[in-house]
């Protein structure tokens, strides 16, 4: 399954050609704390979730996916259903890409790029 982009706002819809390679782990350390009552019961009391940096990234090979890219890193908020057909809302930061000295059969491909797009995560829909 290909990941797919969905703009949360104008609802326009984009399938990457190809998946991205590494994305940072979208389990957080919770923050929960425990507490004991005077009746010796246990407490434990976690805060709601709060909205963390996360950033998934791999390679481009056209100019074209490159500017993909770019225009979806500047939308203001967009859904993104991943491999397993999980479902999260982030809110774009930024793209950045470095070429990569790729060559094949002896000729070199100037739009062979590295990314990484940077968003902030809200929240997992499904």
């Amino acid at each position: 399954m290909r990941w797919q982009f969905t703009d949360d706002v104008t609802s326009d819809v984009f399938i990457m050609n190809r998946n991205p390679r590494l994305m940072d782990n979208l389990v957080r350390a919770s923050a929960s704390t425990a507490e004991r009552s005077p009746q010796n019961v246990v407490r434990v009391i976690r805060p709601p979730a709060s909205a963390f940096p996360w950033t998934f990234s791999g390679r481009v090979h056209a100019e074209d996916e490159q500017a993909t890219l770019r225009n979806w890193a500047g939308r203001e908020r967009i859904v993104i259903r991943d491999h397993l057909g999980r479902e999260h809302l982030v809110i774009p930061q930024g793209l950045s890409a470095t070429p990569v000295d790729g060559r094949s059969n002896g000729t070199r491909n100037p739009w062979l790029y590295e990314y990484v797009f940077k968003t902030i995560y809200l929240r997992r829909l499904s």
